[in-house]
């Protein structure tokens, strides 16, 4: 193999250890706030995002909103180096991992966003590529009866197949980690984004 190759592959080989181990880790703070705050499905008490009376997006409300998801229902249950409101997103709690990774919360207006980057503010910073986008809903739509932790995937565009996911990623590069998912969390060869 050639040096390019084989840098390549370390870095989907990194990539997905990275993934494998954040989702996990969240699924277990996940699973150990549901035994103190009750089910994942009751945690949610707004049903989208707060807006001013004009219509637009409130951006402080939005950010308290998050701050408080996090502060409540992740972080007694994680193990994080900083967490704090994104100076750059006023609408974003930045949470830093010892890994050097890091994830943003947000309030997505019926699940909470988690966009996933697996070497923090390091470039590329680009969506299917170093971050990757995930949600957490309490809503019922999203999965009937319960929460749902993981990869989004919207109804519209259906991931129930790996081929629909690679079309739903190629189309709109917040659906790639649909695949992964799929694929437990690896990187295969016909993924549709350099890593």
């Amino acid at each position: 193999m050639t040096m390019p190759s084989l840098i390549q592959n370390a870095k989907k080989k990194e990539t997905s250890a990275r993934l494998k181990k954040f989702y996990s880790m969240i699924g277990q703070a996940i699973i150990m706030s549901e035994l103190d705050n009750g089910p994942i499905e009751d945690w949610r008490n707004v049903n989208d995002y707060i807006r001013h009376e004009d219509g637009s997006y409130d951006a402080a409300a939005n950010s308290e909103i998050s701050d408080a998801f996090f502060r409540k229902f992740l972080a007694p249950y994680l193990t994080y180096v900083s967490a704090e409101k994104d100076p750059s997103t006023s609408y974003y709690t930045k949470v830093i991992l010892a890994d050097g990774s890091l994830f943003h919360v947000r309030n997505g207006g019926g699940c909470y966003d988690i966009w996933y980057d697996v070497n923090g503010d390091k470039k590329p910073n680009k969506m299917g590529r170093d971050k990757f986008f995930m949600v957490i809903c309490s809503e019922k739509y999203i999965t009937p009866g319960n929460g749902y932790w993981g990869a989004f995937c919207p109804k519209n565009l259906q991931c129930a197949t790996r081929d629909k996911a690679i079309q739903s990623c190629k189309t709109n590069s917040n659906f790639c980690a649909g695949i992964l998912q799929l694929d437990n969390w690896e990187i295969r060869d016909d993924y549709p984004f350099r890593i």
